[in-house]
């Protein structure tokens, strides 16, 4: 997974402690073992790893027994946190705000949505490499969900509110250019409904509603 990622950012900090090949190979080995993290969240671990191997060298301690088992650890924690952060909010929110203001503003909005997306993880991953490194293996504190609780709810409260100013711009968009947008999109919307009741899958739902969006286009090609 990131485990050869991982390795190559500990490049420069083997290059700064060790000068021996031996023990530069030894150190890279270290780092190279499977690690499963969010890659947007891998910068603490990181961090942590680079302040915990300086003190082993400072030190002289030979057992880095401690920094493996803290690396397999941190990877369940910031995988969970990435995804619930990244992959089911901020990414989704900012998609959904990309189209709105592009079915506003046109083109401008690609912008908006590359910034709007790149400067949270980019602000994630600097955050978590300098507090990783001032604190070491104590950087498990400022990472449960807890501290993240309020945000993440504020972020589902935005992602609600752009949806629902998502339907509208999209209805608005369909009624002036093409009916057969808003007419694909209500019967889309009432079917998903209807399933979800009935407890089918989402696979099914989204197989049953793809072939429902294809069916309405060639149907209204054939019309016009």
């Amino acid at each position: 997974m990131l485990g050869l990622g991982f390795c190559f950012c500990t490049v420069p900090i083997v290059k700064r402690l060790y000068k021996d090949e031996q023990r530069c190979s030894l150190f890279l080995k270290r780092h190279i073992d499977f690690f499963n993290a969010h890659p947007y969240f891998a910068s603490w671990a990181l961090g942590a790893v680079a302040r915990e191997e300086e003190k082993a060298f400072t030190t002289g301690a030979t057992d880095t027994e401690a920094i493996r088992t803290f690396k397999e650890r941190m990877a369940g924690p910031l995988g969970v946190l990435g995804d619930q952060l990244f992959w089911s909010r901020i990414k989704p929110l900012s998609a959904g705000l990309g189209v709105l203001l592009a079915l506003t503003i046109g083109y401008s909005a690609v912008i908006v949505f590359i910034v709007l997306y790149n400067v949270p993880h980019m602000y994630v991953r600097v955050k978590g490499l300098f507090l990783g490194y001032k604190n070491g293996f104590s950087v498990t504190s400022y990472l449960s969900m807890e501290r993240f609780r309020g945000f993440l709810k504020a972020l589902n409260i935005a992602s609600m509110l752009v949806c629902g100013l998502l339907f509208m711009a999209a209805a608005k968009w369909s009624i002036v250019h093409d009916y057969s947008v808003l007419f694909a999109f209500i019967i889309s919307a009432g079917l998903t409904f209807v399933l979800l009741k009935i407890g089918k899958s989402i696979n099914i739902i989204m197989f049953i509603i793809s072939g429902v969006g294809l069916l309405t286009g060639i149907l209204f090609t054939l019309l016009g």
